[in-house]
């Protein structure tokens, strides 16, 4: 009895150990046969690799001018918005009512001031009264000298005992009040010489700065007519026929015809990337149909100025420049579209950045050859925002994994696409 158990034992032991064996080698079968369904990106033929960024440009002149009266008034206007004008042609001209009451204002007061010089006699500053302080001053230096001569005289006749003390004492006081006299006549003169001059440089000065102003005011007479600057349209009319104007208050913009360019402000970021003379694509559209011109950057700006963007977010902005052939056939002020080239290489393969993975520090990709997986080391170029430069690595036609973070994915998986 014992014997048939252990044969028995023996029996399920070998049936249970085949069927381990057989669905082994059916995992293993089922593995090497299975296909996993993923997605490729086929390698094309070498080309350019580019990324642009699109901005929006305005058409403006080369040339603009503001016309803005000298003085305030009533103006009268000779053009229309979106007239061509000549240079030289009357576009406005302000009513000199106005300055020409201020010009007669200033005259009047200019024959005040002088009618008031005049009066207190010191048009001239050697005046009459300076002149008769000038005799006495000159008629009592005289008197001195006489004294002190007949001082030293009566000295000699001192010693000479010719005359007593006290009569010399009588001429040496004389001669010392002569001497205070000239002083005080002098100090006199010298009042009356410095009050005249103060007195005349005060009229002086003060007809002086009239006569500024008035030759101020002549000089914005003469500029009542505004005039065109140059050939070109009248872009803005800020006022109408007989409305009132004033130096703060341009009464038209004129923009030249020729000469035009593309302003567009960037940021500056992206500004850092470009430079003149690289090329642009500017798409001009209107109602019915849409046009493309190849450009170039003519100018960048040399500095960025800050403003704030629509969310209210603070960004850097540079004004970059550009002009293409056709511009002059579109109207200053219009909007168009530019892409800006701000990374391009030509002759390259390229692949997207998806596809790249790091294994071991390296970038690799999966390839897949003959239906399975290989894995494949490359070296990089240059990026764009999605797509990578291979240098070395891929050939035209290789087909190239485009989730290779699929866990399934090793070398020798089977593959379908």
């Amino acid at each position: 009895m014992n014997k048939e158990t252990d044969i028995m034992k023996k029996k399920y032991k070998i049936a249970a150990i085949a069927l381990i064996v057989i669905i082994s080698a059916a995992a293993a079968i089922s593995f090497i046969y299975k296909e996993e369904k993923i997605s490729v990106y086929e390698v094309g033929e070498k080309s350019v690799l580019k990324e642009t960024v699109r901005e929006t440009g305005i058409i403006k002149s080369g040339r603009s001018a503001s016309l803005s009266p000298s003085f305030d008034g009533t103006a009268s206007v000779y053009v229309e918005l979106g007239d061509r004008v000549k240079k030289g042609q009357l576009i406005a001209e302000v009513d000199p009512e106005n300055i020409e009451n201020a010009i007669s204002q200033i005259n009047a007061q200019i024959s005040s001031l002088s009618g008031q010089k005049n009066a207190t006699g010191i048009s001239n500053p050697q005046g009459r009264e300076i002149e008769v302080q000038k005799i006495l001053v000159e008629n009592t230096k005289r008197s001195l000298d006489k004294a002190v001569s007949d001082l030293e005289k009566a000295e000699s006749l001192l010693a000479a005992g010719g005359i007593s003390e006290s009569e010399l004492e009588v001429i040496r006081s004389s001669t010392k009040d002569i001497e205070s006299e000239l002083r005080i006549q002098e100090n006199n003169l010298a009042a009356m010489e410095n009050n005249s001059y103060a007195m005349n440089s005060y009229f002086n000065g003060q007809i002086q700065s009239l006569q500024s102003q008035k030759a101020t005011l002549l000089s914005k007479r003469a500029k009542a007519q505004m005039l065109s600057p140059f050939d070109g349209i009248i872009t803005s009319l800020n006022i109408s026929d007989g409305g009132f104007v004033s130096p703060q208050m341009p009464v038209a913009d004129i923009s030249s015809a020729d000469n035009k360019t593309v302003f567009s402000e960037i940021a500056a970021n992206v500004a850092a990337e470009l430079g003149e003379g690289d090329s642009v694509e500017i798409i001009y559209e209107t109602k019915n149909s849409e046009k493309t011109f190849q450009g170039k950057i003519t100018r960048i700006s040399d500095f960025a100025v800050t403003s704030i963007s629509s969310l209210g977010l603070e960004e850097q902005k540079m004004t970059v420049e550009t002009f293409f052939e056709g511009i002059e056939d579109i109207p200053v002020g219009y909007s168009l579209d530019i892409n800006f080239v701000t990374i391009e290489k030509k002759d390259v393969f390229s692949i997207p950045k998806m596809c790249i993975f790091e294994k071991d520090g390296e970038d690799h990709i999966f390839k897949v050859e003959d239906g399975r997986i290989k894995t494949q080391k490359v070296r990089t170029g240059i990026e764009t925002a999605t797509m990578t430069e291979i240098i070395e690595g891929v050939e035209e036609g290789d087909a190239v994994v485009a989730e290779p973070d699929n866990e399934k994915l090793r070398d020798g998986t089977r593959v379908t696409y």
